[in-house]
């Protein structure tokens, strides 16, 4: 059982004022524009909320997870791509920078992006492995005191607008998972390209693309860890992403709910308000049991990162999959309560039905979380 402290609520509050005083009135004419004002990303660092879990020490907020994931779902109630921008840090990110970067890798890369000054990317996926990340075949060859790494990645965010990128290469592979080691890298160096992938369904505010790695020269300094350690970096940047991931999806199906009780309240078809309809009445509360069962599920999966941030994949992954679920149902229904305005964008829900299907996708599809949770359950019972 969780109950909040005074604190959570507190920032919980703020977060829940700004986005319903700054963002919900906008959010409809930004994204018809295609872009995301840079005056309320300005306004969520100064809020605190980009710097999220990173310490004080590197420009970070020093929160607990839960409380940042709390923050998450807040924005994510009308706005997932200003929730992934806040996120970043302390995900994909900078995860693996706080975990296993330098103190000179740390006060370069991760300080910036958690003050808000910059944006990152992280390259994982590739046009042959995506959900296999194991199988990749971007390579890092060593030449002297530099590494040059050649392959192409994909459906990366910030691709082309990050300052630098988490990269992860094999130096052979032969051998699997022991070959892959991750990379910082700025993106304005030699040999690398950028492409902007367009005419997404999801996350059309939001920049992303592929990356072409020409002969690309890393100094070996700009290696986050050993060679052959990216796998753990990666599963650990994974875990926290799954938890974002996990905490939007649960601020989708609570906008979805909130929007659907207020229309549920006004509009009226045979001569009474819709939501004294026991059909609507059941879509109504399948969302509330789905948010209340998601958000806890969140709140275990933070909690385990807080208790260890070693813990394991089974908490992101069960989060992840059972709230990517209950968001999709639960904006699903939220467009079947507005009828046929619940395909205007005007009326919201027509939006996060469309982002919440991007959550079942990104960070491990719903396929590979079942996976994650089943190999875990049979080896406990052994």
């Amino acid at each position: 059982m969780f109950e909040l402290t005074d604190t959570q609520i507190e920032i919980r509050n703020v977060v829940r004022r700004f986005v319903d005083q700054e963002v919900a009135p906008r959010v409809v004419e930004y994204n018809r524009a295609g872009a995301l004002p840079t005056d309320l990303v300005d306004q969520a660092v100064a809020l605190g909320l980009v710097g999220g879990v990173v310490p004080e020490e590197y420009g970070g907020s020093g929160l607990d997870y839960v409380t940042w994931a709390i923050t998450i779902e807040e924005v994510a109630r009308y706005c997932t791509s200003l929730a992934a921008v806040i996120g970043y840090p302390s995900s994909l990110a900078g995860q693996g920078l706080m975990r296993w970067g330098t103190e000179e890798q740390k006060r370069r890369f991760l300080q910036p992006l958690a003050r808000g000054e910059c944006t990152a990317a992280v390259a994982i996926t590739e046009p042959d492995a995506g959900s296999d990340a194991a199988a990749m075949r971007s390579t890092a060859r060593a030449d002297g005191n530099t590494f040059v790494l050649s392959g192409q990645k994909t459906w990366v965010s910030n691709a082309t607008v990050c300052r630098w990128m988490l990269v992860f290469a094999t130096v052979d592979p032969a051998l699997g998972r022991q070959g892959i080691t991750a990379f910082l890298v700025e993106r304005e160096t030699h040999g690398l390209e950028t492409q902007p992938i367009k005419h997404k369904l999801s996350n059309r505010i939001s920049d992303t693309g592929e990356i072409f790695f020409n002969d690309v020269r890393v100094p070996a300094d700009q290696m986050l860890g050993e060679v052959g350690q990216g796998w753990p970096v990666l599963l650990g940047a994974v875990n926290a992403g799954r938890v974002h991931v996990a905490a939007r999806s649960v601020g989708i199906a609570q906008g979805s709910l909130e929007l659907s009780t207020a229309y549920a309240q006004q509009r009226k078809t045979f001569g009474r308000e819709i939501g004294r309809h026991q059909l609507v009445q059941r879509m109504l509360v399948e969302m509330a049991l789905g948010v209340e069962t998601a958000r806890m599920a969140v709140w275990r999966a933070a909690d385990s990162l807080d208790r260890d941030r070693n813990a394991g994949s089974y908490w992101p992954s069960v989060a992840k999959l059972h709230a990517s679920r209950v968001a999709m149902s639960a904006s699903h229904d939220a467009v079947q309560i507005h009828g046929a305005y619940g395909l205007s964008d005007e009326y919201h829900v027509e939006r996060l039905f469309r982002e919440a299907k991007m959550q079942e996708i990104v960070d491990g599809t719903s396929e590979i979380q079942q996976t994650i949770i089943a190999r875990h359950l049979l080896a406990e019972s052994r």
